[in-house]
């Protein structure tokens, strides 16, 4: 359904973001994840939309507008006047959805034309991380992670780990040894995390921690794009 669709192309961001990097599996990603969602829908009569669908939806498309944007103002990332552009857009889609009434739509027609639009302007988001370019300025020097740094990428984890967890385990994927060994793997390096205080770590545990979690977060990213 198109709702999975942007639950997971949000996942992706969320990845690229947690890594601080453009992500550059984004694209196609987005596209293995459309094919996914489109397959879903083709079993769904035309017609069964609902402004609760809608709001739903406008949910996600706020949040990953949000993750979006936030990599975007990430100092490591050059400005872009295309990319300024579409988030301009998107917020004024976002806008124009949190006035709307139930009442303001009065056919399936209307109801499909937003849910058309905010899915449209999802995936252009997904695509823009693609797009965007790190600064000469942002390769950190070995060892120049802190534990703030791994407080950070331990929440977007979690957050990644919660949302391919849940995909995964819906009657819609079939199950796979591989993807539930690495699921295993993140939440135990997650667990791991939680448990460790700033004194239990030198400059090597941080950086050997965040290391970690980059290398898995970049696989649950493609394990997003696999299902």
């Amino acid at each position: 359904m198109k709702k999975k669709f942007l639950a997971l192309l949000m996942t992706g961001v969320m990845a690229a973001f947690a890594l601080t990097a453009c992500g550059d599996d984004a694209a196609a990603e987005v596209t293995e994840v459309e094919e996914t969602a489109d397959d879903s829908d083709s079993a769904a009569a035309e017609g069964d939309l609902t402004f609760a669908d809608l709001q739903d939806e406008y949910a996600t498309l706020t949040d990953l507008y949000n993750q979006v944007e936030e990599l975007y103002m990430n100092d490591q990332i050059e400005q872009d006047d295309d990319i300024e552009s579409l988030l301009t857009d998107a917020k004024a889609l976002i806008d124009e959805m949190g006035e709307l009434t139930e009442d303001d739509f009065t056919s399936q027609q209307d109801y499909k034309d937003m849910e058309d639009a905010m899915v449209t302007m999802a995936e252009a988001l997904g695509n823009i991380v693609d797009g965007m370019t790190v600064t000469d300025d942002s390769a950190a020097a070995e060892g120049e992670h802190t534990f703030a740094d791994l407080q950070t990428a331990y929440a977007e984890l979690t957050d990644i780990y919660n949302t391919v967890e849940e995909y995964y385990m819906s009657d819609d994927v079939e199950q796979d040894d591989d993807v539930e060994a690495l699921l295993t793997e993140a939440q135990d390096l997650i667990a791991q995390m939680g448990e460790v205080s700033e004194d239990e770590l030198d400059q090597a545990g941080i950086d050997e921690m965040y290391s970690a979690m980059e290398s898995v977060a970049e696989s649950l990213g493609a394990i997003a794009a696999a299902m």
